[in-house]
């Protein structure tokens, strides 16, 4: 009879490590699984920083977003929520620009005095640094003063805006005139009644390549970004 009740309970505490270690491993495959759910949240919420919603907060560059390009895309599409938003570039960051120049054109949600946007280098250090390609990434020949031209950045009608220390540079050297870029920043009219008001450049470098007088570092065209002659109507419409 002892031999029996011995027998017994050793199944018993057999059966109890068995359950044991099942237990062990439903855990360890719910932790498991919350820990990819999370780092899978972040990496969808870093790769799209505001979900289709208006932009706030401080951003990075790299890291909220891979680019200035895809920021900039952003912004467009959103705008800019309350308190607005900061992106704040690395030091020493460089990023070439798409052909005819980086535009912001901010369709909705547009900033503020109170909601206002800023372009800025993050902490100390080297200017971040936006260029064109060697090759050239100018697309249309100024040919008269303040005429059509393209630029390294367009402001469309935009409105607050702020760049701090950061260098637009122009890397083509060729003495080809229809791939230089006429303009470092240009300002054009979004609409006769939709012109660029309190932007501000601190700190900036715009290195270009044209030495003639249809060019210049910042300018304010009396057109849209089309390149249509539009006068305003307004007091809005001015730059």
């Amino acid at each position: 009879m002892k031999s029996l009740r011995f027998s017994k309970n050793n199944s018993e505490k057999d059966n109890f490590k068995r359950k044991s270690k099942n237990f062990k491993k439903i855990i360890m495959k719910r932790i498991l699984t919350s820990l990819f759910a999370f780092a899978l949240l972040i990496i969808m919420t870093q790769g799209n920083a505001n979900a289709g919603g208006p932009l706030t907060g401080t951003k990075t560059i790299p890291g909220s977003y891979a680019t200035v390009l895809a920021a900039i895309t952003d912004l467009n599409s959103n705008g800019v929520g309350t308190g607005g938003v900061t992106f704040n570039i690395s030091p020493g960051y460089t990023e070439i620009i798409p052909s005819g120049g980086l535009i912001i054109n901010i369709t909705t949600n547009q900033p503020t005095a109170g909601n206002p946007v800023v372009f800025q280098r993050g902490s100390a250090g080297a200017n971040p640094i936006l260029q064109s390609d060697i090759p050239g990434s100018g697309t249309i020949t100024g040919t008269t003063l303040g005429g059509t031209g393209d630029a390294i950045l367009w402001l469309v009608g935009t409105d607050y805006i702020t760049f701090n220390n950061i260098n637009f540079v122009e890397q083509y050297t060729g003495a080809t005139q229809s791939l230089k870029m006429e303009y470092g920043i240009l300002m054009v009219r979004a609409s006769s009644t939709d012109g660029c008001h309190n932007v501000t450049i601190n700190g900036c470098t715009i290195q270009q390549q044209q030495s003639n007088i249809y060019s210049s570092c910042i300018s304010t065209a009396n057109r849209d970004a089309a390149g249509v002659t539009t006068n305003p109507t307004t007091t809005d419409g001015r730059h």
